[in-house]
């Protein structure tokens, strides 16, 4: 998780409300029951951002898994389905006060007077039936036992029996109230732990209304009886089946057929390739540590000990293998959707540099040439390190030195607008009993590190894992581990998988991750292996370069010595003063993205604008950079409408500006731009096709698209059509059509800002003008 603040004397509530969420057997439930539960806007009226929560959907932390930072209730609106029922609070973790919303539609004016606090977590659930006999296990269980409710109860708290033995849990024991057995088991339970005592024997596949306390337990079954579960029938409004294509191209083809226009699964393909996604996989990449879990992590979290393979402490993945299991989503009428799971080799191997070096230039070699991750990235990358790691901080750190060698790849890996990065720290269990039960602090300080110490984008997602619950005799809750920080694991990591493919706008990612978690039995996988590249290889040399520099600890490069020297020099001792961190700041953020050479120094304006647009900018890192580095903003490249004048007779914007130029600035972007404009983030995009009949119309449709009132004549009107304008005398020729449609992405937004000084010589010009009478026209002259 991603809470960061430890707060006593909530969790015997929040352990109650939690587990009321967690429905039967989530993992195995019939896929097709995750109905839409409600809707929270971000603004009234049910319009603009929004958050969708399926049945049994919650988020402990609105603000750090949805980036909301001022509160939902001061403009939003929120939607509660038929069925279902919305819990609200206004603090993270469900604590503090909490409210319930029933089904119906909640404007602005009713959330302040009903709720009348900023939402900080809130979960969805919808009225179901459960029965006993609905009931599914998997393979690996011999039987379940229902703890105070019986198993015909919905949202109820259980725990499996694993085979072949094993003591009960002492916090369960008195409480079953029904057992359930799997086809082909026979259960033994015993009065005394150590398996003592006359055993009760059960063969019954459904026991209820169950009252012996057992201590311990012994399972024998009959695999050859064990029966897969039937698929269940698919409702009948969900999309027609359909593979997806394998390029994105034949996708926007299959949309513009009528027959397909309206198919959400295409719709979802394409908005997942827009996000820089596959249009038809979800790809999981591992990364870490030596000995920190991966391989195990992935099996656990899909409950499939099949997907990848395990180690211990030493280096056992040698090649970079990609596992692929076929997950149809089936609720959005996709069929050839798959998981792919791409296990890596660790970084800091056990093996030495040279191995970390082969490694790179394989993942680097993997990437650029895979079919789909050449130009698109991972729905997910998950880096691992063990939790129990007590010397993580400090640049010569491993855990620091491996986060910098992943941190060369951020381009090939990660997503600049939101994080598509879990860091997954393992090995919980073996943390002191304190540290465990608070681990908030700790992961605060794992945080700052992986801040301090890469670009990766923002916000950064954590949360802890713990390979070898049953070694640790850790209870199981509902098929999940309960840690004793009272996170449910593998549940907690699905969550921050859901989490960053919904901010991520990806619902390819989202619907195969929650397909493969809910439906593991069912994988049948498939393999392929890429070999690590050899070692005297161009790329393997650079790597071992960048490693050498990083596990060494060489900081005074050839760069950082010429912006000393700048510093020293030629940088103002007012400026000094006033920025005084500048240089350290300036030569770490080089080094950190291998900037170490003048050969390292980016000459194009694409590389200078992406480094421009990461550094915090002021007057001495501008001028290091531009005396020491010959590095300097560019400016902006073409008329940015803001600002400047419009001929809207020839429908394009002029490169005069009525307001003074004597003062530029840059931005984030990296461009300079004039001072009486503001550059503000902003990611938005418009879709564009219009059709009208004539000149004239089309005249007054551009007119209205600027905000001008008013008519031109045709004859006046020299402009030519803009993209995504269509007019029918001229686009209907000779039996033929020729039409444009314009789908237009915003990064950004320049706007005018308030009073900026008007140029003398526009000044005159305008005090110059005849006085306009309105019953005499004729006095305005040209």
């Amino acid at each position: 998780m991603s809470r960061l603040k430890y707060k006593a004397g909530f969790f015997a509530r929040f352990l109650v409300i939690l587990i009321s969420l967690i429905p039967v057997s989530y993992s195995f439930q019939n896929p097709y029951q995750s109905k839409k539960c409600g809707e929270i806007f971000y603004e009234d009226g049910f319009s603009g951002a929004k958050l969708e929560l399926v049945d049994q959907d919650y988020s402990l932390d609105l603000a750090e898994n949805y980036q909301v930072t001022n509160g939902w209730n001061k403009t939003s609106s929120i939607r509660v389905e038929s069925g279902c029922v919305m819990n609200l609070c206004n603090e993270t973790y469900f604590d503090g006060e909490c409210k319930t919303l029933t089904n119906g539609s909640y404007g602005t004016s009713q959330l302040s007077s009903s709720i009348g606090f900023t939402i900080a977590s809130a979960s969805c659930a919808c009225e179901k039936e459960c029965k006993c006999s609905d009931i599914y296990m998997r393979k690996s269980s011999c039987a379940r036992a229902y703890l105070n409710t019986g198993c015909n109860t919905c949202n109820t708290y259980y725990t499996d029996l694993s085979i072949p033995s094993d003591l009960f849990p002492e916090d369960f024991r008195g409480k079953v109230k029904s057992l359930t057995l799997r086809k082909g088991c026979e259960l033994k339970l015993y009065p005394e732990e150590d398996y003592q005592g006359d055993p009760e024997i059960i063969t019954d596949e459904i026991v209820e209304n169950y009252s012996t306390e057992f201590l311990s337990y012994e399972c024998k079954c009959n695999n050859q009886t064990f029966e897969p579960r039937p698929p269940p029938p698919r409702p009948s409004n969900f999309p027609p089946l359909v593979d997806i294509p394998p390029t994105i191209t034949e996708v926007l083809n299959m949309l513009g057929d009528p027959k397909y226009a309206k198919h959400e699964g295409l719709k979802a393909s394409a908005k997942s390739w827009r996000k820089k996604r596959s249009q038809k996989n979800a790809y999981i990449l591992l990364l870490g540590s030596t000995g920190s879990g991966k391989s195990s992590t992935i099996n656990l979290l899909f409950d499939n000990p099949t997907i990848t393979k395990t180690g211990d402490f030493l280096s056992t993945t040698t090649d970079i293998h990609e596992y692929k299991v076929t997950m149809p989503i089936d609720e959005l009428g996709l069929a050839n959707t798959e998981l792919r799971v791409i296990d890596t080799p660790s970084l800091g191997d056990t093996r030495g540099v040279q191995q970390d070096a082969k490694f790179l230039a394989t993942l680097d070699k993997f990437l650029s040439t895979h079919e789909e991750l050449k130009d698109r990235i991972p729905n997910a990358v998950l880096v691992f390190h063990k939790f129990t790691d007590n010397r993580f901080a400090g640049v010569g750190s491993r855990y620091v030195k491996m986060l910098r060698g992943l941190d060369a790849f951020r381009e090939k890996l990660t997503d600049e607008n939101y994080s598509n990065v879990i860091h997954v720290f393992t090995h919980f269990s073996s943390a002191t009993r304190q540290t465990k039960r608070n681990p908030w602090a700790r992961l605060a300080t794992f945080k700052k590190v992986i801040e301090e110490y890469t670009t990766f984008p923002r916000p950064t997602i954590i949360t802890v894992a713990e390979n070898k619950g049953r070694e640790n005799n850790l209870k199981t809750v509902n098929g999940y581990y309960q840690l004793e920080n009272k996170e449910f694991y593998p549940r907690n990591l699905f969550e921050q998988l859901e989490t960053i493919t919904k901010n991520g706008g990806d619902p390819i990612g989202l619907g195969v991750f929650r397909t493969a978690f809910r439906n593991p039995e069912d994988f049948k996988v498939r393999s392929s292996t890429f070999k690590l590249v050899n070692n005297d290889g161009e790329k393997v040399q650079r790597y071992l370069r960048i490693i050498l520099n990083i596990y060494l600890g060489i900081v005074r490069t050839e760069v950082s010595q010429i912006l000393e020297q700048v510093w020293d020099t030629k940088v103002p001792t007012t400026l000094k003063k006033r920025y005084p961190v500048s240089l350290e700041y300036l030569q770490k953020s080089l080094y950190m993205r291998h900037i170490n050479t003048k050969e390292d120094i980016p000459r194009t304006t694409t590389e200078i604008l992406r480094l421009l647009s990461a550094l915090k900018h002021d007057q001495a890192t501008t001028m290091m950079l531009e005396k020491g580095l010959g590095i300097s903003p560019p400016i902006f490249p073409q008329n940015s409408i803001a600002g400047f004048c419009y001929n809207i007779f020839n429908d394009a914007p002029l490169s005069v500006t009525p307001f003074e130029m004597r003062d530029s600035y840059q931005t984030d972007i990296g461009f300079i731009i004039p001072s009486f404009l503001t550059c503000k983030l902003e990611q938005s995009s418009t879709q564009n096709f219009i059709v009208v009949e004539d000149q004239q119309s089309y005249i007054q449709e551009r007119l209205k698209s600027i905000g001008i009132e008013g008519q031109i004549s045709p004859t006046l009107f020299k402009g030519t059509p803009k993209p995504g304008y269509n007019i029918k005398t001229i686009a209907f020729q000779n039996g033929s059509s020729a039409l444009s449609a314009q789908w237009a992405f915003k990064k950004f937004q320049f706007i005018l800002n308030e009073r900026p000084s008007l140029k003398k010589e526009f000044v005159d010009a305008v005090k110059a003008l005849p006085t306009f009478r309105e019953n005499d026209h004729e006095a305005v002259t040209n």
